[in-house]
């Protein structure tokens, strides 16, 4: 990094009255990296509400330039809102939202947005919010869409601006959200996750039982037989478990402010019954004071040191590649399902509406209708070629 005097030395690439009112110049800094290179990149201190904002206009000499002009023009149209202007530009409505989720979702929910946000705040940040309109949110989606994103970050994209002026509606910062009848873009990748089958799940096992994964074995007994998903298993603690004396209970789980897990929707605990095998893991678990599950070092049993103990068996076992933990959920509905429960009985363990999982599962149904049909075929006498 350069300087203090070496920094008054540096030459403006470009230089503009923004408004009118303040010459301002767009400068070129020089970062050291980790690596020992110096990396250049162009920023200039803009003259926003309540003081001078120093903004980065990237590493593209000629792109900053034409950046830096656009926003000196957007001054000069009033479109960006200079010193003294109290009105709410994007950029705050972005603060407002972050913040909120900070203080009242999960870390993982307060960087989603901020991530999904970044570049729209790149774009828009400085203008007002009042002035955006839904063209500028379909060129927003257009962008995304020519960068090579999928529908499906497309569509988070979409998702996380609307949240932001809905909540900056709910505070009574602006009137109308410009985002509201955007339409999102269609799925046209096919449906993730399927049911595990029988001969994988035996296979899964037994490559746990062999490579000494024994918490990955009995994880996956638990998913299998409970429709648990990874990220509440890993959070699971003894307070979640009911014991009927050494004959079972139940495992709820309890209403969460940050949907870390998900509850019923209708807000109460889900309440899910143990299966003999479920009693007998988490019973010798009972005494663990944090939660249950371990990792092979000791360390928390989470989503990532799971998914990575996963795939490292599913490649010993030999099974298909798009096999994942999630796919254990899928199984315990299906079997469910061909034991006689109906979707509104599984709506409370599993915390998925009934209309979801009858749109998701309806396709193995029909497989399953296909199935059944088979002996009922084999009632009938063929009667040989059809004769034309």
């Amino acid at each position: 990094m350069a300087n203090k005097k070496e920094r008054r030395s540096v030459r403006p690439v470009k230089e503009a009255y923004f408004g009118g009112k303040r010459l301002v110049g767009l400068y070129p800094r020089r970062r050291r990296l980790t690596g020992g290179r110096n990396r250049i990149y162009y920023q200039a201190r803009i003259p926003y509400a309540g003081g001078r904002k120093l903004v980065s206009f990237g590493t593209n000499k000629k792109e900053a330039i034409r950046q830096f002009i656009e926003l000196d023009k957007a001054f000069q149209d009033g479109k960006v809102r200079p010193r003294g202007d109290t009105r709410n530009t994007v950029q705050d409505l972005i603060r407002v939202l972050l913040e909120h989720t900070k203080n009242e979702r999960s870390a993982a929910t307060h960087e989603h947005y901020r991530f999904m946000l970044k570049d729209f705040a790149r774009r828009h940040g400085h203008r007002n919010a009042t002035d955006i309109t839904p063209a500028d949110i379909e060129k927003e989606k257009r962008i995304c869409q020519r960068s090579g994103a999928s529908p499906v970050t497309v569509n988070h994209v979409l998702t996380a601006i609307n949240r932001m002026f809905n909540y900056a509606i709910k505070l009574g910062l602006i009137e109308t959200n410009p985002a509201r009848n955007i339409e999102k873009v269609a799925k046209d990748t096919p449906k993730k996750g399927r049911p595990v089958s029988d001969d994988e799940m035996e296979a899964m096992v037994q490559a746990c039982d062999e490579l000494g994964y024994t918490e990955l074995r009995d994880a996956i007994i638990v998913l299998e037989q409970t429709g648990l998903r990874i990220g509440e298993l890993a959070q699971m603690t003894a307070e979640w478990i009911q014991w009927d004396g050494n004959s079972g209970g139940f495992i709820v789980i309890p209403p969460s402010a940050d949907k870390t897990w998900r509850t019923r929707k209708d807000k109460q605990p889900r309440r899910i019954l143990m299966s003999p095998d479920v009693t007998d893991i988490l019973h010798a678990r009972k005494d663990n004071e944090s939660t249950l599950f371990r990792g092979v070092r000791g360390a928390p049993f989470n989503k990532d040191t799971a998914r990575k103990l996963w795939n490292r068996t599913r490649k010993h076992a030999g099974v298909a590649d798009d096999l994942t933990l999630h796919c254990l959920r899928h199984r315990f509905i299906v079997k469910a399902r061909k034991a006689g429960m109906t979707y509104e009985q599984l709506e409370p363990i599993t915390g998925n509406s009934a209309a979801i999982m009858r749109q998701y599962y309806s396709e193995w149904d029909e497989q399953d209708i296909s199935d059944m049909m088979q002996p009922v075929f084999a009632q009938f006498n063929r009667w040989g070629d059809r004769q034309d």
